[in-house]
């Protein structure tokens, strides 16, 4: 799942803007390295978390939660359609969905808020990544 570059872009600097940036992999293959390590079970700790990386699985999970809770297949953040670049990035494609639900919506009593925007999950998952970088320092986890 890739973000597009400006939302990518505002999460690198969320994660930047709350000191967590040295804890960030210095490469994708190092990113995946951590990745790798998380899916075979291995402990984490403050010298293999990676913010970036867990800011975005954040969003990620949480927009397939929020889709499912919407009636629409997960799976769909998952689809490469270059003619719809919204559909690629997840805090995009919600902001599209909500656009796209505003403008359609014919029902009075929808119990869905207009004009929703999704932007400030970029700050949520930061916040996030910060109190759980706190917690593994607090805990002595190295």
């Amino acid at each position: 799942m890739k973000f597009c570059p400006s939302h990518w872009d505002r999460l690198k600097q969320a994660i930047k803007s709350r000191g967590l940036f040295d804890l960030v992999a210095g490469s994708g293959e190092e990113a995946a390295e951590r990745v790798a390590g998380e899916l075979k079970g291995a402990p984490t700790t403050i010298s293999n978390f990676d913010p970036l990386m867990g800011a975005h699985n954040r969003i990620v999970h949480n927009t397939m939660e929020y889709l499912s809770k919407v009636g629409i297949n997960p799976l769909t953040l998952f689809s490469h359609a270059p003619e719809h670049p919204e559909l690629e990035c997840p805090i995009c494609y919600l902001n599209w969905l909500s656009v796209e639900h505003d403008r359609t919506c014919t029902n009075p009593n929808c119990p869905r808020p207009r004009g929703l925007s999704f932007d400030d999950w970029i700050d949520k998952a930061a916040d996030g990544a910060a109190r759980f970088a706190a917690s593994l320092q607090e805990g002595g986890v190295q």
